[in-house]
């Protein structure tokens, strides 16, 4: 009798371990501490303003939290990966551009043409975060490893991106989320502090 009554809470019990078990398996520990991280720059937004707080996210968890779905991409983006440098970051991605450009047509035939379907595009970018402000300002872009002129460049963000994203440019200046006052990046990471 007492091994009748037993048996649900041990079968609840291993239902808990096993979904424990698969929650921690389904993740990678790169994409698990950047969660974790996630959630500390959370909760320093909430807490009263004190002595400045450093985080590192590093780049094999910001690429895992990205790959595993902790991040959604933009529409059309259907892969990307970074690569940091001091001051710079380097991003390589698969992009969809009949995707992004839902709704939205160029008028020059040539360019057009040219971002259409499915590419491999690379892109490098200084960046920087000071006073509550991030700046990002896009040195090249390559398509299918063959680097963008800055006209087609500038008809890409124009068309594609600017309907989207409004405020975007070559340069782009935004405000940094979760009390963030300072963004460094250098070899491998990013050093976000928040005050």
């Amino acid at each position: 009798m007492k091994l009748t009554r037993a048996l649900p809470i041990l079968a609840a019990v291993l239902l808990l371990t096993a979904t424990l078990i698969a929650r921690s398996v389904k993740h990678s520990a790169a994409f698990l501490s950047m969660d974790r991280k996630v959630e500390i720059l959370e909760a320093n937004a909430q807490r009263p303003p004190s002595q400045p707080q450093n985080t590192d996210l590093t780049q094999p968890e910001l690429n895992a939290y990205i790959a595993e779905g902790g991040l959604d991409l933009p529409k059309g983006i259907e892969s990307a990966k970074f690569e940091l440098t001091p001051a710079v970051i380097h991003t390589t991605a698969t992009v969809n551009f009949d995707t992004i450009s839902e709704g939205h047509t160029g008028n020059n035939p040539i360019f057009s043409a040219l971002f259409t379907g499915v590419h491999d595009v690379e892109a490098q970018a200084q960046a920087s975060g000071a006073h509550g402000q991030g700046t990002i300002a896009v040195d090249w872009v390559k398509l299918d490893g063959v680097q963008i002129p800055r006209s087609a460049l500038e008809y890409l963000l124009q068309h594609y991106v600017k309907p989207k994203y409004p405020d975007a440019g070559m340069t782009t200046t935004f405000a940094l989320p979760l009390r963030i006052d300072m963004a460094v990046v250098t070899s491998g990471k990013v050093t976000l502090t928040q005050k």
